[in-house]
């Protein structure tokens, strides 16, 4: 039976109809799901119309197929309300199956093995499973957390620049003329009052990070020391799991998320701070792909 896979991040939502060997017979790309940012009931309604839409491209009826999604903020906790919200809205579904949108990429990322995902979009995380353990470090959102992400690298760029126009840090004009252009400001001083009438705060910072990784690939000093600082700790989310576990063996370790499309700029730094223990391979599928193994793993190649 078709499933349709869904990749609920927290920047934008994913859908894709697949068939028994993952290939996509449809493919669908709205804005984000994220309960923290749209609530709860606007949560189910996006997830039902992308769904329906994306089966009505691949000539598949809902009732038919298996909804496997991953899903931003869905973990201990938030299970129960999250859950009571997709049933809501895709509840007329063959079936419905629910993970985090981290666990459904490290399936994608490793084809279902062990190992880790670190992520690294507009927040960051890593997790995964290492000896039969289910591990996780980082992922408690933007006021508390999400060091190394694409909002971080936003606000410690801005920060750079308000100290650097006080004299607390050295003046980089490439920097903050970069910052002011992309956020329609004037001045530095100006960031204080756009980030308060920003609706989104967290994520018009995260739009600042290709900004500076831009910078930092023609050898701007500060921005490059803000990546190294970005991968530092990147490379801290990565040694917490494995302080949990202990392994006596080498792990896997996979990557996804928009700040890695900065490619060695961020993989070089990362690399030089991991632990030895660790191997850090390339993604092997996407997060839609992992979706639709979790379907697979979870109800059996011959129930799909």
């Amino acid at each position: 039976m078709p499933v349709i896979a869904v990749d609920g991040g927290g920047t934008r939502c994913r859908f894709a109809v697949m068939d028994a060997r993952g290939s996509q017979l449809a493919y669908l790309e709205t804005a984000t799901c994220h309960p923290g940012q749209i609530g709860l009931e606007a949560m189910g309604e996006r997830l039902s119309a992308g769904a329906r839409r994306v089966c009505a491209e691949a000539d598949v009826s809902l009732a038919d197929c298996v909804v496997s999604l991953g899903l931003a903020g869905y973990g201990p906790g938030r299970q129960r309300p999250l859950d009571q919200a997709v049933r809501q809205g895709l509840g007329d579904a063959r079936s419905l199956l629910v993970i985090s949108d981290a666990e459904a990429a490290r399936l994608g990322a490793l084809e279902g093995a062990e190992g880790l995902l670190l992520v690294a979009g507009t927040g960051s995380i890593c997790t995964g499973v290492i000896d039969g353990a289910w591990v996780r470090a980082g992922g408690w959102g933007f006021m508390l957390g999400d060091e190394g992400s694409g909002a971080w690298l936003g606000k410690a760029a801005a920060s750079y620049v308000l100290r650097a126009a006080d004299g607390g840090a050295e003046k980089d004009q490439p920097l903050e003329d970069r910052l002011c252009e992309a956020l329609d400001i004037q001045k530095p001083q100006d960031l204080v009052e756009r980030l308060a009438q920003a609706a989104d705060a967290r994520r018009l910072l995260g739009t600042l990070a290709p900004v500076l990784m831009g910078l930092a690939s023609e050898g701007d000093r500060a921005a490059g020391s803000l990546v190294e600082q970005a991968a530092c700790q990147l490379a801290s989310l990565v040694s917490g799991c494995l302080r949990q576990a202990e392994p006596q063996q080498s792990v896997a370790c996979s990557y996804t998320g928009g700040l890695f499309s900065a490619g060695a700029l961020l993989l070089e730094p990362l690399k030089a701070r991991l632990d030895k223990r660790v191997r850090l391979v390339a993604p092997r599928h996407s997060p839609l792909y992992g979706a639709w193994l979790n379907a697979r793993m979870t109800l059996g190649e011959l129930a799909l």
